[in-house]
This record gives structure tokens, C-alpha cells and sequence, in this order.
């Protein structure tokens, strides 16, 4: 369901955050994208809750769900290296990958979980790879 055109940023999808990611497999895990969410114009802010070095925090509604926190990021482009070599964390990039490793952990227990088939975890990595 991927649309052709490449998203602005690596770590996002086109795909409509509605049921379960259409994958699992380890490359889904290895670079994960966040789903966008379906009904943006839903989006009811409601009122400041802080903000920090990294965002503004809203509580907001959307439809009859609420409340709900939504995070907002004034730096909508990667930081460029510190002394030519440092990679600068990318607040924006982290909470789309965590959001989305979370979406992807969630189907897979909740797979699991209907097929009676557990998680098998491997409980001492030493890299990133998958395990043979």
C-alpha cells in the first residue's frame, strides 16, 4: 500500500496508521517507518501542557477520543554534525522510529497471542543482525 512517492523523511510512510502494520518481518523491525495518521483535520488541540529542548506538548481530542497528548517538533530538519563528525540525535527521527517499533511490537504479541505461538526473544544481543 506504499505510495511510489518517497516521504520527505526515511523513518515515515504514506500508509494509514489503521490496524496492524502490513508487515512484521525483520526488515520491517530493522528500518521502521510511522504510519500517518488517517484524520489530521480531526486533530482538535485543546491546551498547552509544556514544552522542553526538544518539543511543545499539546493535550488534544480527536473526534470523541480524548484526551490525548500530541507532540509537536519546531526542528523539521536533520542537525548538522557537531565538529564535522558527531551525529546530533534527531528528536523528530527518534519518536517516529520509537512510535513505530512500539506499533510493530504490538501486532506482533498481539499475533502471538491469537495464534497461541509465542514471541521468541533472544535474550543477549551483540548486534543488530539477524540471528542465524
Amino acid at each position: 500500500m506504499s505510495s511510489p512517492t518517497p516521504t520527505p523523511f526515511p523513518f515515515v510512510s504514506w500508509d494509514p496508521k489503521t490496524g496492524e502494520p502490513a508487515r512484521s518481518d525483520w526488515e520491517a523491525f530493522e528500518y521502521p517507518r510511522l504510519r500517518r495518521f488517517p484524520e489530521p483535520d480531526s486533530i482538535k488541540l485543546r491546551r498547552f501542557l509544556g514544552r522542553g529542548t526538544q518539543g511543545f506538548v499539546f493535550e488534544a481530542k480527536v473526534g470523541d477520543k480524548g484526551p490525548l497528548t500530541v507532540k509537536c517538533f519546531p526542528q523539521d530538519e536533520r542537525p548538522a554534525r557537531v565538529a564535522g563528525k558527531y551525529e546530533v540525535i534527531w528528536p523528530l527521527e527518534r519518536e517516529c522510529i520509537n512510535g513505530a517499533l512500539l506499533d510493530l511490537i504490538t501486532a506482533r504479541l498481539g499475533r502471538a497471542k491469537e495464534s497461541g505461538k509465542p514471541v521468541h526473544v533472544l535474550p543477549s544481543p551483540k548486534t543488530r543482525k539477524k540471528p542465524s
